[in-house]
């Protein structure tokens, strides 16, 4: 499935043996085996809290940064979850 900016996704993620629901908003997408230099993206991310490697390793298929909000954090997060992973909200 691929899946358009602002679109609402969730998926599970695991860490320290305790599993957790992540929900968010697809901010953007990355193209596949797309290759950015170092810095190239940091003006338009450094409003988020980043939960990922911030040199975007090139993915053989497409990947999208996704925002979530912080439980009383005064930034997002960011994250960057495997595609196979993401599950599109139903629509209400």
């Amino acid at each position: 499935m691929e899946f358009r900016v602002g679109d609402n996704v969730f998926w599970k993620s695991q860490a320290g043996g305790t599993e957790k629901i992540k929900i968010g908003i697809i901010y953007k997408i990355i193209p596949a085996d797309r290759i950015y230099k170092q810095g190239q993206l940091l003006d338009e991310i450094s409003k988020f809290t980043l939960m990922f490697d911030t040199n975007l390793n090139p993915r053989p298929e497409v990947s999208y940064l996704v925002k979530v909000k912080s439980n009383g954090q005064r930034k997002e997060k960011l994250y960057r979850p495997r595609k196979n992973v993401l599950t599109l909200l139903e629509k209400s």
